[in-house]
C-alpha cells in the first residue's frame, strides 16, 4: 500500500533539493568566478565563460540536488542519528538562505568598491560588470558613453517585463533598455517604444536601436521595407524570408547582392540548394552550391 506520509516528504524533499541546487549553484559559480577574476585578471578567465553559460544553469542543479535529496528520504535509515528529513529538507534550505545573504552582501561590497575607484576605464569596467549581476541602476555611474549604454543594453538582455525601462530619464539610455528586452521578447510592441533617433544621433553605432530590434522581431516585409538603414533593413528582410520559409521575398532587397547574401543564408541555413539558382554573383553561387548541407 503507498505510504502516504512518506511520499509527501519524498516530494518535499525534492522541492528541497531543487531550491539549493537552483539558487546555490548559480551563486557558488558567480562567487567563484569573482574570486578567479581577482587572482588573475579578467582576459586570463575569458576561455572559461563558455564552461560557465552552462553550468551556471539552475535547473541543472536543482535537478541534481532534488534527486539526491530524495533519494535520502526515500531510502536513509530510520535509526539515523539526526533525522532523515533534517538533512534532505532543513539542511539545504539553511544552505540557500546563508547563500543568498552571503551572495548580496558580496555584492554590496564589490559596488561600493567600485564606487569608490577613481574615474576611468577600470572602474566603468568594474561596475558594467556589477550591473550585470545587480541590473542597470549602476550603469548611469559609467562616465565613458558607449560603455554606458552597453551595460544598460547587457544587463538587461534576458529580461522580458520593459516596465522598469520606462523610470530611465535619459533617451538614449532607455533606449537601449527597450531594445535589450525587444531583442529577448522578438516582439514589435517592445520594439517600438524604442525612439525614433537616427543612427546619426547614436554615433558609433551603425543603425538606430529601433530599426535593429524591428528588424529581428518584423512579421512582414512590409514592415521591413519601411527601415531606413540598409543594413537593418537586408537583416530583416532575411529573417522575415526564413520565418515564413519563402526565400522568394530575398528578391525585396533593392540591391542585388544583398538578394545574393539573402539567397545564400537562407540556403545554407535551411539545407536547400534550390536558392543557388537566384544568385547572380559567380563566387558566391559556387559558394552556394558547393558547400555541405
Amino acid at each position: 500500500m503507498l505510504d502516504i506520509k512518506k511520499t509527501f516528504l519524498i516530494i518535499l524533499s525534492f522541492i528541497s533539493g531543487f531550491s539549493l541546487g537552483y539558487l546555490a549553484g548559480p551563486i557558488i559559480l558567480n562567487l567563484f568566478f569573482v574570486f578567479l577574476e581577482k587572482i588573475t585578471g579578467p582576459f586570463e578567465a575569458l576561455w572559461l565563460i563558455l564552461f560557465v553559460v552552462i553550468l551556471t544553469s539552475g535547473t541543472f542543479f536543482g535537478i541534481i540536488f532534488g534527486i539526491i535529496c530524495s533519494l535520502i528520504a526515500a531510502f536513509g535509515s530510520e535509526e539515523w542519528k539526526i533525522n532523515r528529513y533534517i538533512i534532505s529538507i532543513v539542511i539545504p534550505l539553511i544552505i540557500v538562505s546563508i547563500l543568498l545573504i552571503f551572495s548580496q552582501g558580496l555584492l554590496i561590497k564589490e559596488k561600493n568598491d567600485c564606487l569608490n575607484m577613481p574615474d576611468g576605464v577600470n572602474r566603468d569596467e568594474c561596475l558594467r560588470k556589477v550591473a550585470n549581476l545587480q541590473g542597470d541602476t549602476l550603469c548611469a555611474q559609467i562616465s565613458d558613453r558607449e560603455n554606458r549604454l552597453e551595460c544598460f543594453y547587457h544587463s538587461n538582455l534576458g529580461k522580458k517585463d520593459s516596465s522598469h525601462c520606462d523610470t530611465i530619464s535619459i533617451t538614449e539610455e532607455r533606449d537601449q533598455c527597450y531594445a535589450a528586452i525587444g531583442w529577448t521578447t522578438k516582439k514589435m510592441s517592445d520594439c517600438e517604444k524604442i525612439s525614433n533617433l537616427s543612427s546619426n544621433e547614436y554615433h558609433d553605432y551603425p543603425s538606430s536601436p529601433r530599426e535593429s530590434c524591428i528588424s529581428d522581431a518584423a512579421e512582414n516585409i512590409e514592415t521591413c521595407l519601411s527601415l531606413s538603414s540598409e543594413e537593418p533593413k537586408r537583416l530583416c528582410i532575411y529573417h522575415v524570408a526564413s520565418k515564413n520559409e519563402d526565400y522568394t521575398l530575398c528578391s525585396q532587397n533593392e540591391n542585388q547582392r544583398y538578394k545574393d547574401l539573402c539567397y545564400r543564408d537562407f540556403a545554407l541555413n535551411k539545407g536547400i540548394k534550390e536558392p543557388c539558382n537566384l544568385i547572380i554573383d559567380s563566387n558566391l553561387k559556387d559558394y552556394c552550391f558547393n558547400s555541405k548541407y
